[in-house]
């Protein structure tokens, strides 16, 4: 299959080796772009990548956006510096596809390993149950389904292969949305409609460690998702509005907590409890 791999990095990019040596570089069809906003890895190793300096740094939804953009393959695939696939993964996307074609989005379950390497077991059901993942059955989502997965996000960005008209359909990834711009993502994806299908099946595996981005950007990454559901409720139906709704209100009090001191914060608040009190108090109880 016509496949584009898409990868950003910055800085010393500690686990990129494994990444890209994780990657079926040498299959007919498979291309790898690597978008760097500035690190010292000497690409000149793996002349099989399709490698572009960025400078200054963009930022990381910029590399990833990059990356994306400058393949022409049908698929696209995304893929962390710090995160590896299985030596199976391009074989099991290749016989999901075929079997639910009438997909765009494919998305799968990830392993959990630690900053050296080592399996952690545990994370893969707590990670299945927060996501809602073991609520889903294989194949396409149907309508129940595809709330689940609006409301737990269980569709990870670097587990899931995406066509390239979904991905110009959406509009690619925004700056807007920063860290959550998956989210932001696939949050558009389910209010359009578009067809999606999940297999049980582990495509990749995702390292817990100190300098990964999700461990450094929380603040920025609430910021985000509050901007991503505003945005993505804008094209919600009538089956999606009372789950985007029920999000908003949880993500306005995770912004309300972590900024009390900011007058926009309260605003949203208010916002949002004029426009669903009962949502937003059931909302507040839970919180």
């Amino acid at each position: 299959m016509d496949i584009d791999i898409c990868i950003p990095t910055f800085g010393q990019a500690k686990y990129l080796r494994a990444t890209l040596d994780s990657l079926p570089s040498t299959e007919l069809g498979v291309s790898i772009f690597v978008s760097d906003g500035g690190s010292n890895f000497d690409h000149l190793l793996y002349p099989m990548v399709k490698w572009k300096r960025l400078e200054p740094d963009p930022g990381l939804v910029a590399c990833w956006t990059n990356a994306a953009n400058r393949g022409s393959s049908d698929y696209l695939a995304f893929i962390a510096d710090d995160n590896c696939w299985l030596p199976e993964t391009l074989e099991l996307i290749e016989a999901f596809i075929k079997r639910f074609p009438k997909a765009d989005i494919w998305f799968a379950r990830q392993q959990f390993v630690d900053a050296d390497g080592k399996e952690i077991h545990q994370e893969i059901q707590n990670f299945d149950n927060q996501f809602g993942r073991n609520q889903l059955t294989e194949g396409y989502l149907n309508s129940a389904e595809r709330l689940i997965a609006l409301e737990k996000n269980s569709i990870p960005l670097e587990a899931c292969v995406i066509t390239r008209k979904a991905w110009e359909q959406l509009g690619g990834f925004s700056s807007e949305a920063h860290g959550a711009l998956d989210r932001h993502f696939f949050a558009k994806a389910i209010a359009v409609g578009i067809e999606i299908a999940y297999d049980p099946s582990y495509w990749t595996i995702f390292r817990f460690h100190e300098q990964a981005y999700s461990s450094q950007s929380r603040q920025e990454q609430i910021r985000g998702t509050h901007w991503s559901l505003l945005d993505a409720r804008k094209l919600a139906d009538i089956t999606t509005q009372p789950v985007f709704q029920r999000l908003i209100c949880n993500s306005t009090l995770n912004l309300l907590r972590t900024s009390l001191g900011n007058l926009d914060a309260w605003r949203q608040a208010i916002t949002q409890f004029i426009r669903s009190p009962v949502t937003f108090f059931k909302a507040v109880m839970r919180f």
